[in-house]
């Protein structure tokens, strides 16, 4: 499951899974927060796609798209996941709301491994901390490893 929030990329993201002969991925166009509903995403320019997010963190103005937001429970719910070997969570500073919106999914064990980029700088000018992120996750079981200079959780006996 791929889960993308910029319409824009979804034309990318699928000639990439042709072009790989990867059939069995689904790509879902949504948003990951805390809440369910609609929400405005801050779209960077082309040359820094992966730099929109939720949050707009640029002083000038930037285009905006409206998007669906589901909470990782529901995203995984809607797939029908039981179960997510690694889940890779790169979302401009929601990373607060996608893991803290679902302590159910960690705390149950559906995610066995978390590479997490967190976004220190974007979560405290929106006034959230990052150390929340390690009690929710250390709380499920999960151990912190950093194998490849991401944030990489692992579930018990994983």
């Amino acid at each position: 499951m791929a889960i993308e929030p910029q319409q824009r990329l979804l034309p990318v993201i699928e000639e990439n899974l042709r072009l790989n002969g990867s059939s069995n991925v689904t790509v879902l166009n949504a948003a990951v927060s805390r809440d369910c509903g609609k929400a405005r995403i801050h779209l960077a320019t082309s040359m820094n796609w992966g730099g929109s997010g939720l949050h707009r963190h640029t002083k000038y103005a930037l285009p905006t798209q409206e998007v669906e937001m589901l909470t990782l429970e529901q995203a995984l719910d809607r797939a029908v996941l039981a179960a997510v070997d690694l889940l890779k969570m790169d979302i401009e500073g929601f990373e607060h709301e996608a893991v803290l919106g679902s302590p159910k999914v960690f705390h149950e064990r559906r995610i066995k491994a978390l590479a997490l980029e967190v976004h220190p700088t974007i979560l405290a000018d929106r006034g959230l901390d990052a150390g929340e992120l390690t009690a929710c996750l250390s709380s499920a079981g999960y151990r912190h490893t950093q194998p490849f200079g991401n944030s990489v959780w692992v579930a018990p006996g994983e």
